[in-house]
């Protein structure tokens, strides 16, 4: 294999690591603009497996991105590399399955490219893996420099490996599946992955557009903290449902709590909602809140510190406190399984952690017309993220419903509670207005909180 840094920065701790599909080099992302914070590795020519583990070991976490032929490589890499911290694997237009009648790319077509690949088919094979002639005229100013002999070794090696039966990493987080894919067909790579509950379907072709799609999986954490920045002024006055989500998660806390907290962590302070629940009857814990920005500190309580919680758990020291806490936050976390983990090593025995975050429901009225949304857990993935260890205490959801008098009005809502970057792209404006759904009682939006209370053994 080959390995190459497409964009690196000393300061980074995470690197996107992306398997490129066959026949491809780095050259396919070179449109690819830097994400804040994160390198970005790209991996590609699989006539070998080597793979050198030991220049990416030292990242805090690594975000995977693999596409086409790529899938199969990556679960055969990360298989072998299993201490890498992985905190997102992600298959676009691919299978565990390369070579496979139901399962992959039939066994005919595969065999009949190897055999009739030359200059002219590997051109037509570059067209048909593009969507339409925009991305093919784009693609051609990027377009991969490779031999002919070298890919059809590329093509023998992967076909032997498919075969010998290796392990492979089959914990795949999210799947994701090209309509009008002319490379893999999509009713193969739907059966593929059918048991693999995070599998959406997407517009396009084989090829893909890989500054959308990593920005689409990836929490752009300073945007986030903008955002919030820029409602704080507005946002206690709207957001009436999270002001109710943070009443109902003290009630849970208070009620399942056996001794008053000496410690307390609290992620996602914003504007103090949550605190302002606790803070007043808890007056003999010491209080640490996270917050993305330093805009919107809650009380004088404590010590407050700005930055991004999913960073900061590693630099904590261990069993610092006996209770960690977080209101309507935990969506905007890349890797939450990770953090949990990372949460369990700072927490002390007998201690309490104590959340609310949404679940698949959420906004769906507009995640229905704009394909926009964050990646929402049900409350059974919920409790499986919860680290060995704890016992949970308590796992409730409910459904609330606003009604507005009009999409516009919910377009300010969304602005005023500082959401609105992630589900109103501006050219979904429109649409939204066109197509949102009216009844009786105005226009419905749906919060769909989850609350879990678990405590350390």
């Amino acid at each position: 294999m080959k390995q190459k840094f497409i964009t690196r920065h000393s300061g980074n701790r995470r690197l996107i690591l992306i398997f490129l599909g066959w026949g491809m080099t780095d050259a396919v992302l070179n449109s690819v603009e830097r994400l804040d914070g994160y390198d970005i590795m790209a991996v590609w020519d699989y006539r070998d497996e080597s793979f050198d583990a030991e220049i990416i070991n030292s990242y805090r976490e690594i975000f995977v991105f693999a596409w086409s032929f790529g899938v199969f490589m990556a679960a055969r890499t990360l298989a072998r590399n299993r201490s890498l911290p992985v905190a997102l694997k992600v298959a676009i237009n691919g299978t565990l399955n390369p070579v496979h009648d139901t399962l992959g790319i039939p066994s005919a077509i595969f065999h009949g490219t190897l055999a009739g690949l030359n200059e002219r088919s590997l051109a037509k094979f570059y067209r048909r893996m593009c969507s339409d002639i925009s991305q093919f005229n784009e693609f051609k100013g990027n377009y991969p420099e490779r031999d002919i002999d070298g890919l059809k070794d590329e093509l023998t090696a992967i076909e032997r490996y498919a075969a010998d039966g290796s392990p492979l990493d089959t914990s795949w987080h999210r799947v994701i599946i090209a309509a009008d894919d002319r490379i893999f067909p999509p009713e193969n790579m739907a059966k593929a992955w059918e048991h693999t509950p995070r599998t959406s379907k997407i517009a396009g072709g084989h090829l893909p557009q890989w500054q959308k799609i990593l920005e689409s999986e990836i929490i752009n954490k300073k945007a986030v903290g903008e955002k919030f920045e820029s409602s704080a002024s507005t946002y206690d006055e709207n957001a009436i449902v999270q002001n109710r989500i943070a009443a109902t998660l003290w009630k849970l806390w208070r009620e399942n709590m056996t001794s008053q907290p000496c410690s307390i962590l609290e992620i996602g302070a914003g504007t103090g909602m949550l605190t302002r629940e606790y803070a007043p009857v808890l007056t003999d814990a010491d209080i640490t809140t996270w917050d993305l920005t330093n805009a919107i500190r809650p009380l004088p309580t404590g010590k407050a510190v700005t930055g991004d919680a999913e960073e900061l758990v590693y630099d904590a020291l261990p069993d610092s406190f006996d209770t960690i806490v977080s209101a309507s936050t935990f969506q905007w976390f890349n890797s939450l399984p990770m953090f949990l983990n990372n949460a369990s090593r700072i927490m002390r025995r007998g201690g309490i952690l104590a959340f609310s975050t949404f679940g698949h429901d959420n906004m769906k009225e507009l995640s229905a017309i704009t394909g926009s949304s964050l990646r929402y857990f049900s409350k059974q993935e919920l409790c499986d993220m919860i680290p060995e260890g704890f016992e949970i205490c308590e796992a409730i959801e409910e459904r609330i419903t606003m009604h507005f008098n009009s999409p516009r009005d919910i377009l300010v809502h969304l602005r005023d509670t500082g959401v609105n970057g992630v589900y109103t792209p501006s050219n979904n404006l429109a649409r939204i207005m066109h197509e949102y759904p009216r009844h009786d009682e105005g226009c419905p939006l749906t919060y769909h909180p989850i609350y879990i209370i678990a405590r350390k053994k």
